[in-house]
């Protein structure tokens, strides 16, 4: 058994709380942040009862350098087995230089794309499970957060 390198840094884990405090303001609600082994970044609570999951990113560039967004498609088939379980959105957002971003994932067909990390024919982080299927979303798939 190979045992999976661990990329998040305590700082992408900052990045991605700072998101969550502003979805908190914008939602109106709380998030907390899940155990590892719930593969979904948060639950979003308003008076203590769980209003929906919720998953960030956070990216250098701007919304528009590429033309679509790909997120593992394993995130977004736990994050909507949650939702439906608990009967709550399942929510995707992500900081961009330019704003943040989100779509509510709904039970429909997405398109799947096979994801490869490399550049050049060299892989980034020499990790074969880098590579898989991801959901596409288009750029009118997302919302801007209003601030």
């Amino acid at each position: 058994m190979t045992v999976r390198l661990a990329f998040e840094t305590p700082q992408d884990l900052e990045k991605e709380l700072s998101v969550a405090k502003k979805l908190e303001q914008s939602f109106q609600c709380k998030t907390e942040k899940n155990p590892k082994n719930y593969f979904i970044d948060f639950s979003c609570f308003r008076n203590e009862k769980l209003v929906a999951w919720l998953e960030c990113r956070c990216r250098n560039n701007t919304s528009y350098k590429y033309p679509d967004y790909l997120l593992s498609a394993a995130k977004v088939v736990h994050g909507l087995q949650f939702s439906a379980l608990a009967k709550v959105p399942f929510i995707f957002a992500v900081e961009f230089t330019d704003g943040i971003f989100w779509h509510s994932f709904k039970p429909i067909q997405y398109e799947i794309r096979y994801m490869r990390r490399s550049q050049n024919g060299q892989k980034w982080r020499n990790d074969p499970q880098d590579n898989e299927p991801c959901v596409v979303l288009n750029p009118n798939m997302l919302k801007r957060l209003n601030k």
